[in-house]
């Protein structure tokens, strides 16, 4: 199946620095990089967050940092292991290399590399970088407080690359999921270094490309201080969001806070996020609670149209009318113990047909009473009634027809609430 996902490039990359005050030093004075924030990890309000990019904090130009205690990274394979900053020429190439001179910044000579003016360095840390000459294509916005003149700051990120001990995984990853195009490769040190691949994403250009470094000799990486952590691409823009706000009615409540949302306003919300980049496998739990009737009718629509595009769709829920209307595969676990698996028309014909429902007016307690019941459920005016073994069906209608008015007499698969009541108190059956 052809990949749906459409990157169109870099969006920021994220490494980890152990000493936030010589990184804020080196990214701002050093690197003329404008600190656009400085928040906490979200996932480890211990750590600061920092955040650095170009004057208007444009998508693309973010290099940010987790301040972590973290000892130095180790360096290896099965990792991104550098990250290119964009300037516009051959003569800001040059004038970045007599800067880091004059800073003792570590740092290569130009090179040509896949074609670009290429100039290697590291930050005090040994974070590795590399300045790419992109020709100036594309917008650029330098920060006016910068200590580095507008015509050779950096531009952007790009190209980022990683290594990887084989390629096979990460191109079936890189073209089958995330919608990559090789274009080329290219050795990395002349014919000594391994040969590097380069996937383009959109248009391509260094902003748009992941360099993939096959060295099969080097130990896996562990990351550290001077490494990255990840590195996050870019969509093209709202339009598929404000579609699904429009379909699910939530289009007014798209620049509310969650905490001014409802529990079904902000189910539906985490509902288009998981739906944005059109995903081949889709996972929910309890997809449908906080939903009022209305709403829950737009949800199923939209997931059987999911399930006719041929997607995979797979959600957890304790509402068995939900999975008998939607699923076509079960799995009924109880205590983290699956007790009943396997296709669902298969499950409720293996059960036959002694389950019987009733609808009835008077006293439904002949039904505990009833030689010829097994189990029943009885909601007072309705039961769902399971016939011993060998029962019939129509003695049971006489007995009832005694007992009670009945409005309503099928016999019938079990429903799947059924199933799973007899398989939690009848576990070995």
């Amino acid at each position: 199946m052809e990949p749906t996902l459409k990157l169109t490039g870099i969006h920021h990359l994220t490494a980890v620095t152990a000493t936030a005050s010589q990184n804020h030093a080196f990214y701002t004075q050093v690197l003329g990089m404008r600190m656009v924030k400085k928040t906490v990890n979200q996932d480890d309000v211990s750590a600061y967050h920092l955040f650095y990019a170009d004057g208007n904090a444009t998508p693309g130009t973010d290099i940010t940092f987790f301040d972590w205690p973290a000892p130095p990274e180790r360096r290896g394979t099965r990792s991104l292991v550098q990250t290119g900053l964009r300037v516009g020429s051959q003569a800001s190439l040059e004038w970045w290399q007599t800067h880091f001179v004059q800073k003792g910044v570590r740092h290569s000579g130009i090179v040509r590399r896949d074609g670009r003016g290429t100039l290697d360095f590291e930050d005090p840390e040994g974070q590795r970088l590399s300045l790419v000459e992109d020709g100036g294509i594309g917008e650029a916005h330098p920060w006016d407080k910068s200590r580095v003149p507008g015509m050779h700051q950096i531009r952007g990120l790009g190209p980022i690359r990683m290594s990887v001990p084989e390629l096979k995984d990460t191109d079936r990853v890189l073209t089958g999921v995330l919608g990559m195009e090789p274009v080329r490769s290219y050795p990395s040190a002349g014919d000594r270094g391994p040969t590097v691949h380069v996937y383009r994403m959109g248009a391509g250009g260094p902003a748009a490309e992941l360099h993939v470094a096959v060295e099969p000799n080097l130990p896996p990486a562990r990351t550290g201080a001077g490494g990255v952590h990840h590195v996050a691409f870019r969509t093209p823009d709202d339009d598929e969001y404000f579609k699904w706000a429009e379909r699910l009615d939530i289009a007014e409540w798209v620049d509310k806070r969650v905490e001014e949302m409802s529990k079904g306003m902000q189910q539906k919300i985490q509902f288009i996020a998981a739906l944005l980049h059109e995903p081949e496998l889709i996972i929910m739990d309890e997809p449908f609670s906080g939903l009022d009737p209305i709403n829950a009718n737009v949800l199923k629509d939209v997931i059987l149209e999911l399930k006719e595009q041929g997607r995979t769709i797979l959600f957890s829920t304790h509402r068995m009318d939900q999975v008998e209307k939607l699923c076509d595969a079960i799995c009924l676990v109880n205590h983290g113990r699956a007790v009943l698996q396997g296709a669902l028309r298969e499950v409720k014909a293996s059960y036959g047909s002694r389950f019987v429902q009733i609808a009835y007016e008077g006293d439904g307690r002949f039904l505990s009473r009833c030689a010829l019941v097994e189990s029943s459920n009885n909601y007072g005016n309705y039961a769902e009634v399971k016939l011993r073994p060998g029962a019939d069906s129509q003695a049971l209608l006489k007995a009832a027809m005694c007992a009670a008015k009945i409005s309503r007499f099928e016999v019938m698969e079990p429903s799947l609430e059924q199933i799973f009541i007899d398989r939690v108190e009848k576990p070995n059956v």
